[in-house]
C-alpha cells in the first residue's frame, strides 16, 4: 500500500512534533512551520516513489520531510543561507 497525500501530511506532522520534542536547536523555528502541499515524486518508470512535504515558515519553504510509500520517514531537512 502506498500512502496517500493526506497520510503523508499526518506523518510529516508527527515527525515534526518528535523533532521539536527532542529540542534540537537546528529545528527550533519549526514550531512556527506549516506544511505545504505534498509533492509525489515518481521514479524513471513513472511509478510513485516517495512524497516530499514542504515545511513553510513565513511564506518561505524552510525545510522538508521525505516519506516513502510505506509511510517511513527517510529524510528531514532544513534550508539555510
Amino acid at each position: 500500500m502506498f500512502v496517500n497525500c493526506n497520510q503523508a501530511i499526518e506523518i510529516a506532522k508527527t515527525k515534526i512534533k518528535q523533532t521539536e520534542a527532542q529540542r534540537n536547536i537546528a529545528y527550533a523555528s519549526w514550531s512556527d512551520a506549516s506544511l505545504g502541499q505534498p509533492i509525489l515524486v515518481k521514479d524513471v518508470f513513472k511509478a510513485p516513489s516517495y512524497w516530499i512535504v514542504p515545511l513553510v515558515i513565513k511564506e518561505q519553504v524552510a525545510g522538508f520531510v521525505r516519506i516513502l510509500g510505506t509511510g517511513k520517514v527517510t529524510a528531514i531537512g532544513s534550508f539555510g543561507e
